[in-house]
Order: structure tokens, then C-alpha cells, then sequence
């Protein structure tokens, strides 16, 4: 018994049915494979295997998968971590769970942003927070405030300490 060989009118017949026709016309463009093509019968007879990796990244790119929201929320900045690594880190992380390019996505973006408040100490959050713009700031620009409000909050505690040093010499 031989196997059965997948072809272009296959994928258009399931994907005409499961997604209207409107939709597989959009991912086939999405796919760079001619639209004239999708809608007359005279490709339906070729393999669809050359086709293949095209019309799964341009269902991805039609329908991007939704993360888990509960998997983006904020992770505490650890003690020894640089306010720079948290949010490369953090950038990285969402990247990698989203498959989309946050600093791109301006719904990422906000969202990114947001998680990184929550990660941070509450001191650093709450002088962030009242911060005007901050979240229409540049990538750079929101770097550098973290990172500012993380070293003013390390001076207080340091500063804190002197004085409790200080309290207990006397």
C-alpha cells in the first residue's frame, strides 16, 4: 500500500473550509504563493511539500499563538542582578515565549514594560510610576530610568546602613 502524497488543492480545500476562503487567500499571500493559483484548479494536483515551511510561518504570522498572560508577568530583580540584565533578560524571555519582536509590538511594548515595574523593588516602582511618560519613552529611555531609579534606591539602602552602623558604634 502507498502513502498519500499532499497536495496545494489539499491544503485549499482544508484550509478554504476550516478558515473561509478570504482567510486562506490571506495566508497563501502571506506565503509569497500566487493568489490566482489558490482560487483555479491547476496547481491542485502539486505536492504541497516544497510549500510546506512558507504556508506554516505565514499561518504563524496570521495567527500568532497567544501566550499565557500569567507567563509574562513581572520576575523580581534578583539580589545580584544589574537593573541592564533584568531587563535584557526579561526582553529576551518575552521574545523567546511570544516569538514576536517586543520593542516592535507597541501592545508588547506597554505590556513589557509593565511586567518590569512589577519586578522592581517597591521604592524603584513607586518613583517610576510617577513618572510622566515613561511608557512613550524610547527602549534606551526606559532602560536608563530603571537603571537610574534602581541606583538611587542602592544609595538610600546603602546610606540607610551607614546610618544603622553608625547607630550601633554609638
Amino acid at each position: 500500500m502507498m502513502g498519500k502524497i499532499m497536495t496545494l488543492g489539499d491544503v485549499k480545500a482544508l484550509l478554504g473550509k476550516v478558515l473561509g476562503t478570504e482567510k486562506m487567500l490571506e495566508v497563501m499571500r502571506e506565503a509569497r504563493l500566487d493568489p490566482r493559483d489558490m482560487v483555479e484548479t491547476e496547481v491542485d494536483g502539486v505536492p504541497f511539500d516544497p510549500y510546506r515551511n512558507q504556508v506554516w510561518a505565514a499561518l504563524r504570522e496570521v495567527f500568532p499563538a497567544r501566550p499565557a498572560t500569567a507567563v509574562l508577568k513581572g520576575v523580581p530583580m534578583g539580589e545580584n542582578e544589574s537593573p541592564t540584565a533584568l531587563v535584557e533578560n526579561q526582553l529576551h524571555r518575552w521574545g523567546m515565549i511570544t516569538e514576536r519582536d517586543v520593542q516592535k509590538d507597541p501592545i508588547l511594548t506597554m505590556l513589557f514594560r509593565t511586567a518590569i515595574l512589577e519586578g522592581l523593588p517597591p521604592p524603584a516602582k513607586s518613583r517610576l510610576e510617577e513618572m510622566v511618560g515613561l511608557t512613550s519613552k524610547t527602549h534606551r529611555e526606559f532602560v536608563d530610568h530603571v537603571i537610574h531609579a534602581m541606583e538611587l534606591q542602592l544609595e538610600e539602602l546603602k546610606a540607610k546602613e551607614k546610618t544603622k552602623l553608625r547607630k550601633r558604634r554609638k
